[in-house]
């Protein structure tokens, strides 16, 4: 029954190409034909387009260097899809066996298995090195790609992995740190500049439009720049230094999806802050009037409210900050993953709420280190010391960290073996 859905697939690989990784649930409903729900066969071979690996097969098979046999690589992409929970390892296998049967049909591929049936351990990866003739045999058919596998759902991390993410931030800086400091100069003055174009503008009220829309600008170009270091992060990670035109990515690739990210996490915020509010005056009450609201807050500051407050800011605090997390790694999703707006908010969040632990590691390690520098700065401050070199440094470099952090937090949770 399953060899019908490898067959709809090889057709229109074959008519049209490989779909785009965003087309996944138009092949999902083209493959089911009609059928509701869609058969597990047709969602198994969506999901591995959606997550990409489709695209992780394909580099694995133009590779030409020395490369995993193709029983190891499906092995490990099926054993990766199951542990996020998007498909049972049988069905995955069924899949990737389907997917290496409609790429490889132009050169006589061999025909997907059943799905159910026994796993065939070898036997695309011998019937495609048998079409190649003598230049080719099973052992060198070979390997891994040059990328591991994007899994949308995320995957769950340990909790010491929030300080592996310390560590490797500073080893990311470390790596490169000649670049790193001619970008900060970089981006310093080109914000710089806007900002004092922003200042003066702002001083004629007639241009106080102008100086609004430079303030637009201002945060436009300051998000569109994280966009860019986060490239630069992952090309440090990758090759072990960037371009210069890295810095600028964000502002040539996929800006529209940048913008409509930034617009629905204000959105998301103004809801948070509603729910928050509405909160407070459900504990609270409302005032009646004006007179009241000396009353209302020393109650909440007081005895066991007091207390309660505390408690719930913590906790409030805590649960907010997989969400914080999230925002920050919606960009990488955008421009290094090329996931649309929508889901890469929706995957961000997924992503950042399975790891909470991990964050927490990392917020309570990065916190301890802010209030140690911070104290040290404000002795200097206390014995007359200038300290705006030291607090300069000081924000520069925990900016370098969290860019730093962020990209090696994307990394981890949304790419399978990334950090092996």
């Amino acid at each position: 029954m399953s060899e019908i859905y490898a067959q709809r697939l090889a057709q229109i690989v074959g008519r049209e190409g490989v779909p785009e990784p965003a087309a996944a649930q138009e092949l999902e409903r083209r493959l089911a034909a009609g059928e509701q729900p869609a058969p597990l066969p047709a969602r198994a071979l969506a999901v591995l387009l959606q997550t990409k690996a489709v695209d992780y097969l394909r580099r694995w098979h133009a590779h030409t260097g020395s490369k995993k046999p193709f029983a190891d690589v499906r092995a490990h992409i099926a054993g990766t899809l199951a542990e996020g929970g998007l498909l049972d390892e049988a069905s995955a296998q069924w899949a990737l066996d389907a997917w290496y049967a409609a790429l490889l049909a132009p050169v006589a591929a061999p025909a997907a298995r059943t799905l159910g049936s026994a796993p065939a351990a070898v036997g695309s990866a011998a019937a495609f090195a048998s079409t190649r003739g003598a230049e080719a045999t099973a052992d060198d058919a070979a390997g891994e790609a040059d990328e591991p596998l994007f899994i949308s759902s995320g995957i769950a991390l340990p909790a010491g992995t929030g300080w592996r993410w310390v560590r490797g931030a500073w080893q990311l800086f470390a790596r490169a740190w000649p670049r790193w400091l001619l970008a900060l100069v970089v981006i310093g003055a080109t914000l710089g500049a806007a900002g004092l174009a922003m200042a003066l503008t702002a001083a004629t009220l007639i241009l106080l439009p102008v100086a609004g829309l430079l303030l637009v600008l201002v945060l436009l170009g300051y998000s569109l720049f994280n966009a860019g270091l986060l490239r630069c992060a992952q090309q440090v990670d990758r090759a072990g230094s960037f371009a210069m035109s890295d810095l600028f990515y964000g502002f040539r690739h996929r800006v529209g999806a940048q913008v409509g990210a930034a617009l629905l996490w204000i959105l998301l915020w103004v809801a948070v802050s509603a729910l928050g509010a509405l909160a407070f005056v459900l504990a609270v009450g409302v005032p009646a009037s004006m007179k009241d609201l000396p009353a209302l807050a020393a109650m909440a500051l007081g005895g066991t409210w007091l207390l309660l407050w505390l408690g719930a800011l913590v906790v409030a605090g805590v649960a907010l900050l997989p969400l914080y997390g999230a925002q920050l790694m919606t960009p990488a999703l955008i421009v290094l993953a090329d996931q649309p707006a929508g889901a890469a908010v929706m995957q961000s969040i997924r992503g950042s709420y399975q790891n909470l632990l991990p964050q927490v590691v990392f917020a309570l390690i990065v916190g301890g280190a802010l209030f140690a520098v911070g104290f040290l700065l404000g002795l200097l401050e206390a014995m007359g010391l200038p300290d705006v070199l030291g607090e300069t440094v000081l924000y520069f470099a925990f900016g370098l960290l969290a860019v730093c952090s962020t990209y090696l937090a994307f990394r981890d949770i949304f790419y399978a073996g990334a950090d092996e």
